[in-house]
């Protein structure tokens, strides 16, 4: 059903002279198949279509999937400047929007570097959760959430991720099947 409604869009797109906007919709195919988990095509495509992509926002979407897709492929020293250039952009031009899921990112792709500083990563988390919770963003809180406590566990630090991860779960009182969510209670059963 996606391909069908971004094939829709790119076939209108050249009869309203939407400029900019087959990039975007190409860029959205990238998310798509990032989504999927299909690593490698989602780069490729990522690739071909980011930089014909103007729009703030979904240049914001695309460098982050971007970054995401690079560590998943495992260069995370690629990945790092895109993530780098999505947090420039969302504090110079989209007045800090995803700036706490963007963080996250950073963090998660830190952590894939040969030597990384827990205590560096820890920080980045802290500052997204911050700005998160200053937002009212639980959403953005739990995959906070979710990266700070994959950290801790990988440090042994088994006590400090679940009650990371407690203290925002518990606040959810909906959704409780989305992914992150379904995550979060895993992990918490097996901490």
């Amino acid at each position: 059903m996606a391909e069908a409604l971004l094939e829709e869009l790119g076939d209108l797109s050249p009869e309203y002279r939407m400029g900019s906007r087959p990039c975007t919709i190409e860029m959205l195919n990238g998310l798509l198949l990032q989504h999927r988990e299909h690593f490698a095509q989602a780069e490729a495509q990522l690739r071909r279509c980011l930089p014909g992509v103007r729009i703030i926002a979904a240049r914001l979407l695309g460098l982050q999937a971007m970054a995401e897709v690079l560590r998943m492929n495992g260069k995370p020293d690629e990945a790092l400047v895109f993530v780098e250039e999505a947090i420039v952009l969302a504090d110079t031009s989209a007045g800090g929007y995803g700036l706490p899921d963007l963080l996250r990112a950073k963090g998660e792709i830190m952590m894939d570097l040969p030597r990384f500083s827990a205590a560096s990563v820890r920080e980045h988390f802290a500052e997204a959760m911050r700005i998160a919770r200053q937002s009212q963003a639980l959403g953005w809180e739990i995959g906070i959430a979710l990266a700070l406590a994959r950290l801790e566990m990988s440090q042994r630090r088994a006590t400090e991720a679940k009650a990371v991860l407690q203290e925002v779960y518990s606040r959810f009182t909906e959704g409780l099947q989305a992914r992150p969510l379904q995550q979060a209670r895993r992990m918490l059963d097996a901490v």
